[in-house]
């Protein structure tokens, strides 16, 4: 007889394919989850970092009844940023230092530059700013003087030029716009991106009339100054317009993915309609200045100088409103029939790897490679019309 032969033992539990996928599911979750923890986390961190990184010496600038705030005569200290170490000295006569060719003899006249800190040249050091490099590049048309201040907008530099600029009887003065905040700065009494009061006018019954002078020296509370930016181009209605732009607005890494890979819809016509008074201040502002320089016998000239975004973020929402701003101000300059030179167009068409290196990554200013760039466009222009 044969032998029986022993039962195959059983297979362990199994678990059902639905029961499988679920855990999968679950697994994969989790880890993307923990990947954006991590994400926003590290974000938070860099901007935290870079942030607490900007370190200025205190004492350069100081508050003025008149203009809000001034450069501090004679001041000197070091300004120390994620992107640099800078130096910056501020001359007996209360504005940037510059090193100036010793052939320019002191009484000669000279060619005023006012402008913001762009102008002024923050962060770079006292003679790589594009002003200092036009003394080098154009010795028989200057010298060039920097009477840029840090944050200003039109209307503090129509205040500073008849008041300390054409009294010293200049040959030509240089306006320099920068389309990404001045005309929006125009219409408030605290900038954007500066908690300072200062000075504004408004176009009242036909004329321009100052307001917030003398300025106030109450506290202004601080604010988002991104959030503020975004309310003040979209509109409050339109700033966060939806969940996503709510997430963004939320969330450093969803921030950064939508600047490198969300695509903005056209807001030209929004754009128009939106910033129309804007627009309308600044064509007083400037009819006002031609005035004053025409009466003083100075030449005036208008260069725009546009931000990052607008080089190396085409088609985002700030490199829209820029462009608005470019466009507006082009034709309120060729009305007046003033010579203006576009440095944001000549700075959109540079090359595509020198661009970044014309802007210091995180704070956004020009480089000194940026500012040499700027010299020369503006001193190849300058020998054209000769």
């Amino acid at each position: 007889m044969r032998p029986t032969p022993a039962p195959t033992p059983p297979d362990g539990p199994r678990s059902a394919p639905g029961r499988q996928w679920c855990f999968r599911l679950l697994t994969v979750f989790l880890v993307l989850s923990a990947g954006l923890v991590l994400s926003e986390c590290v974000c938070r961190w860099q901007q935290r970092r870079i942030l607490e990184s900007d370190q200025l010496e205190p004492g350069m600038v100081q508050r003025d009844p008149t203009l809000g705030w001034r450069l501090n005569p004679g001041w000197s200290g070091a300004h120390r940023h994620h992107d640099f170490q800078v130096h910056y000295q501020v001359g007996p006569d209360g504005f940037r230092a510059d090193f100036r060719p010793p052939t320019n003899p002191a009484g000669r006249p000279f060619v005023a530059v006012l402008g913001d800190s762009f102008t002024f040249g923050l962060g770079v050091d006292d003679d790589e700013t594009f002003v200092h490099y036009l003394n080098q590049q154009l010795p028989d048309q200057g010298p060039f003087r920097n009477f840029a201040v840090p944050g200003y907008s039109t209307d503090q530099e129509l205040l500073l030029l008849e008041q300390e600029i054409l009294p010293l009887k200049p040959a030509a003065v240089w306006l320099v716009v920068y389309v990404a905040n001045d005309l929006l700065d125009n219409q408030r009494p605290t900038p954007l991106q500066v908690r300072a009061p200062k000075p504004f006018f408004e176009w009242v019954d036909g004329q321009l009339t100052l307001r917030n002078s003398p300025v106030s020296d109450s506290p202004t509370p601080s604010i988002d100054a991104r959030n503020a930016l975004q309310e003040a181009v979209l509109g409050p209605q339109g700033s966060p317009r939806g969940l996503l732009e709510r997430i963004q607005r939320r969330s450093a890494f969803a921030r950064l993915l939508g600047e490198r890979f969300r695509k903005e819809p056209d807001h030209t016509t929004e754009f128009k309609e939106r910033f129309a008074s804007a627009d309308v201040l600044f064509d007083k502002l400037l009819t006002r200045m031609s005035l004053d320089c025409e009466q003083a016998g100075a030449d005036l000239r208008l260069i725009l100088m546009a931000g990052r975004s607008y080089v190396l973020q085409p088609g985002s929402v700030s490199a829209q409103y820029q462009e608005h701003f470019r466009q507006s101000v082009s034709d309120t300059t060729h009305r007046h029939g003033l010579p203006i030179l576009d440095l944001a167009e000549a700075m959109s068409q540079g090359s595509p790897l020198e661009q970044p290196r014309w802007f210091h990554p995180h704070d956004g200013h020009l480089t000194p490679r940026g500012h040499r760039f700027v010299a020369e466009c503006i001193a190849s222009a300058m020998r054209r019309e000769q």
